[in-house]
């Protein structure tokens, strides 16, 4: 629903209004979110830098912070990137 803006099997559920509010980046510079590169919406996961957002994890632990290896790993791999 909210990657079809708001429509679910046909129906519209929300307004494409309220789907861009709740998808904007509400957190800026302000580290959120479980990676580096993330931030917040409206209840949503958004994504600030796409280079902080280069690995896919299953967090078991629960807690806060992403482990000092993946946060390494990603550093590692963003400066890899050519802009």
């Amino acid at each position: 629903m909210m990657l079809n803006r708001g429509i679910l099997g046909g129906r519209r559920i929300l307004s494409r209004a309220a789907v861009e509010v709740m998808t904007a980046l509400h957190t800026g510079d302000i580290p959120a979110g479980f990676a580096p590169g993330m931030g917040y919406g409206l209840t949503w996961s958004v994504v600030r830098e796409p280079a902080g957002t280069l690995i896919l994890f299953q967090r078991t632990n629960g807690g806060g912070d992403v482990a000092d290896e993946i946060n390494a790993f990603m550093a590692l791999a963003a400066s890899a990137i050519e802009d």
